[in-house]
């Protein structure tokens, strides 16, 4: 029962960490694609 607990909060610690990765990981893609967005339209706006 001990080994079944520690397994399971071991798994959640696991899924609380790769949330926060993910979490970090999308901010930095949205970010990327918005300053692109924003080089592109500033390209586009002045030629």
């Amino acid at each position: 029962m001990f080994h079944l607990y520690f397994t399971i909060a071991s798994l959640s610690r696991w899924l609380d960490a790769s949330a926060m990765n993910w979490n970090n990981a999308c901010r930095a893609l949205l970010s990327a694609v918005a300053a692109s967005l924003s080089l592109i339209l500033d390209a586009a706006l002045h030629p």
